[in-house]
């Protein structure tokens, strides 16, 4: 049976798959062009990745290591770090997109919440608590702590990485590689503690 014969026999059905394949291509135009409007998560999708090169996010941002939930182990990472507050130059969204890799790198599933009514970026750590995987939220600005006695549960956007975040966010406010704090290399842990 020929195209045009399936057409004659279901127009209804054809014109459908025809209207579907014209959306398709304009959605699929429209993210090539406006990829952080994108609705494809960009792990599975690597154009969207080209609005973030220009960022120069430094690679190898993350590296493979072995997961973990531990609490204890959170609680001593965090204990261990100490950051600058400089107000819209080093402030909550440097330190968390900082602090997410930090974490990541160490094997805590990590992502990054934005509320931007309250003007505010925090982590969300996955741990392990009474034999239950569970995210919690983490306060990274100055002293980086579990913020469980904090209402910093409903983010408006939560990212699970720098490219998915960068995407969709002023890369201003979370390139914190740019910073003349990292000038010299990264170094925040905390001996004071």
């Amino acid at each position: 049976m020929s195209l045009q014969e399936l057409e004659e026999k279901y127009p209804v059905a054809s014109a459908i798959v025809e209207m579907l394949l014209s959306y398709a291509i304009i959605y699929g135009i429209f993210s090539f062009c406006f990829p952080s409007a994108s609705l494809l998560p960009m792990s599975e999708y690597p154009l969207n990745r080209i609005v973030v090169m220009k960022a120069n996010v430094p690679e190898p941002y993350y590296i493979v290591v072995n997961r973990t939930e531990n609490l204890t182990e959170l609680v001593e990472v965090l204990n261990g770090i100490e950051f600058p507050y400089i107000k819209d130059y080093w402030d909550c969204s440097e330190s968390s997109a900082y602090l997410e890799r930090y974490l990541e790198n160490k094997g805590f599933t990590t992502y990054i919440c934005v509320n931007h009514k309250i003007r505010h970026a925090w982590l969300w750590v996955r741990v392990r608590i009474n034999g239950s995987s569970q995210f919690i939220p983490v306060e990274a600005t100055r002293r980086p702590h579990i913020a469980f006695n904090i209402p910093l549960w409903m983010p408006e956007h939560v990212y699970k990485d720098i490219y998915e975040l960068l995407a969709h966010e002023d890369e201003e406010e979370f390139a914190w590689w740019r910073r003349e704090v990292c000038e010299n290399g990264c170094n925040f842990t905390s001996p004071s503690r």
